[in-house]
């Protein structure tokens, strides 16, 4: 399983991923920027996860086409 695993630093890298968590700065600003990039970018059944401890994670997704495949990990 953690051979399956791997980090990335270019958004393109990341489009025939079956779930992306990100870790980026705890903005909203930040995140919903990232996670409108990433729905485009993604295959349309993807997973989007965030880390984040203080944003709403309905407000993340709704930066999306899918708020339903948005998850807090």
């Amino acid at each position: 399983t953690l051979a399956r695993i791997r980090g990335a630093t270019q958004l393109a890298d990341l489009a025939a991923c079956d779930l992306v968590v990100e870790a980026v700065v705890e903005r909203i600003e930040a995140k919903t920027e990232l996670f409108s990039e990433l729905d485009r970018l993604v295959r349309p059944g993807a997973i989007l996860a965030t880390n984040t401890s203080s944003i709403s994670v309905t407000l993340i997704g709704a930066a999306t086409q899918r708020p339903a495949a948005v998850e807090s990990r």
